[in-house]
């Protein structure tokens, strides 16, 4: 009996003994794959803090791209740079290309610059409060711009329309927002109605319609008592001309007549 008791502990030591091991390998492992987490997390955490440093808001990314030294230069202009630089918000920018601000005439352009009250409205109808990327401006009908006018939003066969301008790049991805390049001046207001210019008309002007020309009035059937008025009216036409006919040809014959007598008398005194 005792040789089988001890046989029992020897057995139960050794399965203890590797238990105990099993136990010690799987704690080990799961803290080899908690290390292995944190240490994962830590470098993405890492990438972001980096990713996010390298970014610049929207007004430092306009300011990188020479494309846009008009618009800077006119947000700086209108106070508007600080407000665009905050990094607590985000902001939705429909930036117009210097080319965009050349076609509005360098007339127009003075106006704005001495006008500082409409040059910030003009610019605050380029921008939206909210990060909106191009899938959300896709599928937003309207936005409303921070000068509290709607932006009216419409897709066709040649991009998205923003107003009257063509987003032709879109998602330059910023620290604080976002900025889709645009092709023109954005504008709330219908475009005004060709004019004619001093070389004549403007294209697209159409012609004055031709004057529609007037009736002639109906012809009233002729009636017979009409007929016999036209006829006996002609008839006397007729014998007036005869009768001045005959009077002027026995004037001739008279006339005639006399110059023979007036010779004759000469020739025979």
């Amino acid at each position: 009996m005792k040789k089988i008791a001890l046989s029992l502990l020897a057995v139960s030591a050794v399965l203890y003994s590797c238990g105990g091991n099993a136990d010690k390998e799987a704690e080990r492992k799961k803290r080899e794959a908690d290390s292995l987490a944190r240490l994962e997390q830590a470098r993405k955490d890492s990438m972001e803090k980096a990713m996010a440093a390298a970014r610049k808001n929207v007004v430092e990314t306009a300011l990188a791209d020479p494309n846009f030294s008009t618009l800077t230069a006119l947000l700086e202009q209108a106070g508007l740079t600080a407000t665009l630089k905050d990094s607590t918000k985000n902001f939705t920018v429909f930036a117009p290309t210097n080319l965009a601000f050349e076609a509005l005439g360098q007339a127009e352009l003075d106006k704005l610059k001495k006008d500082t009250k409409r040059l910030r409205d003009v610019l605050l109808y380029h921008v939206v409060e909210g990060k909106r990327m191009a899938a959300d401006v896709n599928s937003t009908p309207e936005f409303m711009a921070m000068n509290g006018k709607k932006i009216v939003v419409a897709k066709g066969e040649a991009g998205t329309m923003v107003a009257n301008a063509l987003i032709t790049t879109a998602d330059l991805d910023c620290s604080n927002g976002v900025i889709h390049v645009v092709n023109a001046v954005m504008s709330d207001k219908p475009a005004p109605a060709p004019r004619s210019g001093k070389g004549g008309p403007s294209a697209g002007k159409q012609p004055a319609p031709a004057p529609t020309p007037t009736p002639a009035p109906p012809t009233k059937p002729q009636t017979t008592e009409d007929k016999i008025k036209d006829k006996m009216s002609g008839k006397r036409e007729d014998q007036v001309e005869q009768k001045i006919q005959d009077k002027m040809s026995g004037k001739r014959e008279g006339g005639v007549e006399q110059n023979v007598s007036d010779k004759m008398k000469r020739n025979n005194p």
